[in-house]
């Protein structure tokens, strides 16, 4: 009997989990699902509408009034925009601040800090979307503004140059809040076998390709890889805008199993050629930056999985298609938002987890993201079987695992 896609109909578990295997001969785990996917949701539109001012003209009584373009044009200067921000100045000219814009080709004083340099605190000059694509909710607003540099005006921040990979990859470790580096158990931390920079730096990928060319080919990799480790189980969880309640109650189910996996003790396959948790990665891919929820955001902040204010829109001239973060965290959030730190002694602590974090910049479906697991990051790490979650799918206990003994019992199974 056939396998069912991993959206088809008939699957009962379609819309909610899949699980791919290489080992299988007749099927090619790198292959794109050839039905296409719906989205979550309806395209992200800003809430309420356009404000108009309330009122007439005003007109003088008694006789008739004409005005020119001339006085039109200075009468109407400084009526309130749909556009216009909460701090913006309802005085100031369009004139003038047309003459301060550095996008101005006449502008020549200021010039434009060239995509892929740095500044020296390691904030990103990432720009704000436009005024009517931003998000109309608090959090929104406050998620925007910490993606600036500090300060205002026009100042110019020192930089710092950055080596592009290959001349068009730009690649960069910034350092961990020191309370999630304190997170991490010292037999992790200090270990003469590991790399410290996994536990003490997360690491920023700008990705301006296509998910075909994401390859080592063209620059491009991703940390399990680049220390030469082998990768038995990728857990990959697509997300397009669920709240961060739903998204933790998978991230933390993924995490609760990949700690039975690490604790069992008479494994013939995990408990050889290095940790066991060495051998799993979990892949979250984001549909887009407008349509998530900035919570979501926040709480992968607090997991040393993502940080404000590194994002690129452009690297040398190249449109940024997708941010990837990584970091491997011992750091866990649950439902009720509680914080899961590990602690020395307790076979409950959660293991180390090689989170890789792909934020997408535009909203491009789920057979997109579906791209970029398959096409792109499976390439590079080449997993054994790989395990398709949506975000709000609360896997049980040691599910995964049997899952993965399906298809390391069976040579010839090719899907779940």
């Amino acid at each position: 009997m056939g396998t069912p896609g991993p959206r088809s109909p008939t699957s009962p578990l379609g819309s909610e989990r899949s699980v791919y295997s290489r080992r299988s001969p007749s099927q090619n785990a790198y292959d794109a699902p050839g039905q296409a996917y719906d989205a979550h949701g309806p395209a992200y539109e800003p809430h309420g509408q356009a404000y108009e001012p309330h009122g007439q003209a005003y007109e003088p009584h008694g006789q008739a009034y004409e005005m020119s373009e001339q006085e039109q044009s200075l009468l109407r200067r400084n009526q309130p925009s749909p556009f216009s921000g909460p701090f913006d100045d309802p005085n100031a000219s369009s004139d003038s601040l047309r003459r301060y814009t550095l996008h101005d080709p006449g502008v020549a004083m200021f010039p434009t800090v060239p995509p892929y340099q740095e500044s020296e605190n390691g904030i990103g000059m990432y720009d704000l979307p436009p005024a009517s694509s931003r998000g109309s909710t608090p959090v929104s607003e406050a998620w925007q503004q910490r993606q600036q540099a500090p300060g205002s005006g026009l100042r110019r921040y020192a930089t710092r140059k950055i080596k592009l990979v290959q001349g068009s990859v730009l690649s960069v470790d910034y350092p961990a809040p020191s309370a999630i580096q304190n997170a991490i158990q010292p037999e992790f931390r200090e270990s003469e076998e590991g790399f410290p920079e996994e536990f003490t730096h997360m690491r920023y990928t700008a990705a301006t390709c296509d998910p075909d060319e994401f390859s080592l080919r063209n620059g491009y990799n991703l940390r399990p890889a680049m220390y030469n480790r082998h990768t038995e189980l990728l857990i990959a969880i697509t997300y397009y805008n669920e709240d961060k309640v739903l998204t933790t109650r998978t991230l933390h189910g993924v995490m609760q199993n990949i700690r039975d996996i690490v604790n069992m003790k008479r494994s013939e396959f995990w408990n050889k050629g290095g940790p066991a948790w060495q051998k799993i990665a979990v892949c979250l891919v984001f549909d887009g930056i407008d349509p998530c929820d900035k919570n979501t955001l926040d709480v992968l902040a607090t997991m040393g999985v993502y940080q404000d204010g590194v994002m690129k829109r452009d690297v040398d001239g190249k449109e940024t298609v997708a941010h990837i973060f990584e970091y491997t965290t011992q750091l866990s959030v649950t439902p009720t938002q509680k914080l899961i730190r590990p602690q020395a002694g307790d076979p409950n602590s959660l293991p180390p987890v090689q989170m890789i974090f792909c934020l997408k910049q535009q909203n491009t479906k789920k057979i997109n993201s579906h791209r970029w697991l398959f096409n792109g990051f499976c390439r590079i790490l080449n997993p054994e079987v790989v395990i398709l979650l949506d975000a709000g799918t609360k896997p049980g206990k040691k599910s995964l695992l049997a899952l993965w003994e399906g298809f390391y019992n069976d040579k010839n199974l090719g899907g779940a």
